[in-house]
């Protein structure tokens, strides 16, 4: 991943269309059905998690102001909650730090302390250590000075945390395997090379080094299967292959432009979108084994997509003002959510976005009102190959997901929207303000 300035010409016009934005106050949730947590940075800059089941709200930290601002609340699969301080965007020093709660109920304990860093993105381990008491989380760190990027990890034990810089690279992407003992790096635009926990080492020995046009591997979430994109027949072209023990299966060949792809929970389908010159793709999934399609969208413009944890559905993210390169796919269904006037406005803006949810049995896409972007969700939407790997915005039980959106209540606020994707004629539930939101990934 890259480190990016917060404040740019885009979030600027986003706050000025916010203000046509219409008033949605808090709701209750009835949420004895809807299973999980909901950890989100506040509009106060703080760390709050919401119990949907139980509509409680916990505070992690009450200690953030204008210049001190928490970020990245990061799940691991057996309910620890990460979280990280401060943004230095509004700092006022350059302390970072990164904080462990093993509950998600009280508040995270010191186990990383740096001064000219800042955490950028973090992943747990999807597996537990040698040690039953261990999760390892893997912090992607820029270094204010040199401007790069080090790979640094916490090893979480019951004692200590113990903290080590593993690999450097500029940018950087990394992948998980499914036990947790190795790691798939991209680095520098062209380095593809393995990381073993175990050894402590980088295994430089691909036969493919050479990377194509694409962000983030992604390790399958069940065997030693590698999704990557490694260069086609000729300039600009890239093939998405999974590689596996050293053997390379082409799924697709001689793709142009900008490949970004990630696999289904189960490990049964790829999902995959290519962008073109101008910017648009649309989004496939094919047979992981085959590279048969399965699935193919409507619509063209395709901004970014998440596998619910049931691999029976893909949340993707579209302009609101879309259809200029929708061309028709005629194996493809796609309906639009309607709703009676004064239950929604719609957004004319040319920055807001549509949640569109696809399902693969029956091929059908529905796509819901627009809303406007927070600036947290444009980075996770700009790095989502990445974040969909560590940041779950679906509910464990694959009917809802969360996102935070801007609205205008009095003064401009951040809302966190659950969403029930399975009820088109629901409305979306506000549970609290925020500009970040990720769902945990069991009950």
């Amino acid at each position: 991943m890259r480190f990016i300035h917060r404040y740019t010409p885009l979030f600027i016009l986003l706050f000025i269309f916010s203000l046509a934005l219409p008033v949605i106050a808090l709701q209750e949730t009835n949420g004895s059905d809807i299973p999980g947590r909901i950890a989100y940075v506040g509009d106060d800059f703080n760390i709050h998690v919401f119990d949907a089941a139980t509509e409680e709200t916990v505070d992690l930290t009450d200690n953030a102001s204008s210049t001190v601002r928490y970020q990245w609340p990061t799940w691991s699969k057996d309910g620890r909650l990460a979280y990280f301080c401060c943004d230095l965007e509004f700092a006022t020093d350059f302390n970072t730090s990164a904080y462990i709660s093993s509950d998600a109920v009280s508040p995270g304990r010191l186990v990383f302390d740096a001064v000219g860093e800042s955490v950028i993105y973090a992943a747990w381990a999807p597996a537990s250590c040698d040690d039953a008491t261990c999760r390892e989380l893997a912090m992607l760190v820029n270094s204010v000075q040199t401007g790069g990027l080090n790979l640094t990890m916490v090893r979480d034990t019951r004692e200590d945390a113990q903290v080590d810089i593993v690999a450097m690279g500029s940018p950087f992407y990394y992948s998980w395997s499914p036990d947790a003992s190795q790691l798939a790096f991209h680095r520098n635009n062209r380095r593809l090379s393995i990381y073993s926990g175990a050894l402590g080492d980088v295994d430089e020995s691909l036969d493919q080094r050479t990377s194509g046009a694409f962000q983030a591997p992604h390790w399958s979430p069940v065997d030693h299967r590698i999704l990557l994109g490694l260069p086609g027949d000729g300039p600009r072209r890239t093939n998405l292959v999974i590689l596996e023990e050293g053997d390379v299966t082409i799924l697709a060949e001689n793709l142009v432009g900008s490949l970004s792809f990630s696999w289904s929970p189960d490990g049964q389908y790829v999902a995959y979108r290519v962008l073109d010159d101008n910017g648009y793709g649309p989004l496939l999934v094919v047979d992981s084994t085959t590279g048969g399609i399965i699935s193919q969208t409507v619509l063209r413009d395709i901004v970014a997509f998440f596998w619910s944890p049931d691999s029976s559905k893909l949340a993707y993210v579209t302009p609101a003002i879309a259809g200029g390169d929708s061309a028709s796919n005629p194996s493809a269904q796609h309906q639009y959510v309607q709703y009676t006037p004064g239950e929604f406005q719609p957004i004319q803006s040319d920055f807001a976005l549509s949640w569109n949810v696809l399902d693969i049995e029956s091929d059908l896409s529905t796509t819901f009102e627009p809303f406007l972007p927070t600036p947290g969700l444009i980075y996770m939407i700009l790095y989502f190959d990445q974040f969909a790997q560590s940041h779950n915005i679906w509910s464990p039980d694959s009917q809802y997901i969360v996102y935070p959106e801007l609205m205008l209540e009095d003064s401009m606020v951040s809302l966190v929207q659950i969403r029930n994707v399975l009820d088109v004629t629901a409305l979306p539930i506000a549970i609290g303000h925020g500009g970040f939101a990720v769902w945990s990934y069991g009950e």
